[in-house]
C-alpha cells in the first residue's frame, strides 16, 4: 500500500507529490503555467510557516484527511479550501506580499481574503469533469 500510494513522496515538498492524486492535475497544471509556478511550490501557500512544529502537524493532518478522502472516493467535484486551510493560505499571501496588502489589512483583516479580488493561482474554480483538455497532464511516474 505504501509503495502504490507513493508514501515516501509525502516527506518532500515537491509539487509533483500533489500529483499522486488524479484530481490535482488541473490545479498542478494551472499553478505550473501561472505566475507562482516559477517562485513557489504548493507548501509555500498551503502549509503554515509560523513554526516547524505547526508546519509538520498541519501537513500531517492535511495528508491524513486527503488520504481518506481520495481513498474513500469522497472528493468533491469542485475543490475548495477547507475551513482550516483558509487562514493558512491568507497568512501565506500576506507573508510573501506584505506591502501589497497594507490597505486590506487595515480595512478588513478578517473579512476579506486576497482571492476575493485576485484570481486565485489555479485559475477559475470549476468541476473536475468540466476541466478543459489542455490542462490535463500526465503525472510523473511513481518514484520520481
Amino acid at each position: 500500500t505504501a509503495r502504490l500510494g507513493n508514501a515516501a513522496s509525502y516527506l518532500s515538498e515537491s509539487p509533483e507529490t500533489c500529483m499522486n492524486c488524479h484530481v490535482m492535475t488541473d490545479a498542478y497544471a494551472s499553478w505550473q503555467r501561472g505566475s507562482h509556478g516559477k517562485v513557489a511550490v504548493c507548501v509555500d501557500c498551503h502549509i503554515p510557516h509560523n513554526n516547524p512544529i505547526a508546519k509538520l502537524a498541519f501537513k500531517g493532518m492535511d495528508g491524513v484527511k486527503h488520504s481518506y478522502v481520495f481513498t474513500a472516493r469522497t472528493e468533491p467535484q469542485v475543490l475548495r479550501l477547507s475551513e482550516g486551510a483558509v487562514p493558512v493560505v491568507q497568512a501565506n499571501c500576506l507573508r510573501c506580499h506584505p506591502n501589497n496588502f497594507k490597505m486590506i489589512r487595515l480595512a478588513a483583516p478578517d473579512e476579506r481574503k486576497c482571492w476575493d479580488c485576485h484570481s486565485n493561482v489555479h485559475g477559475e474554480v470549476h468541476g473536475l469533469s468540466a476541466s478543459p483538455r489542455p490542462l490535463r497532464i500526465t503525472p510523473p511516474p511513481a518514484g520520481l
